[in-house]
């Protein structure tokens, strides 16, 4: 690993260490568990489907920059 990498790597350590000195990992997974859902995706989507609005902005693209064409023509 290059010097700057390992350096990186100590640094982010050191961020993960001082976070768990803050908040335990057993705390923060008991916390997030304890969480409800409180985004419906599907029931968003529906929502917006049915005032008439678009639901999904997709983009469909023919080649890829690194794997060139992703569906040749039918």
């Amino acid at each position: 690993m290059s010097d700057i990498l390992n350096q990186i790597v100590a640094v982010k350590r050191q961020e993960v260490d001082a976070a768990l000195q803050r908040k335990p990992l057993a705390e923060m997974r008991a916390d997030a568990e304890s969480r409800v859902l409180t985004r419906d995706f599907v029931g968003a989507m529906r929502a917006r489907i049915a005032a008439g609005r678009a639901a999904v902005i997709a983009e469909i693209k023919k080649a890829s920059p690194s794997k060139g064409v992703l569906r040749p023509k039918i």
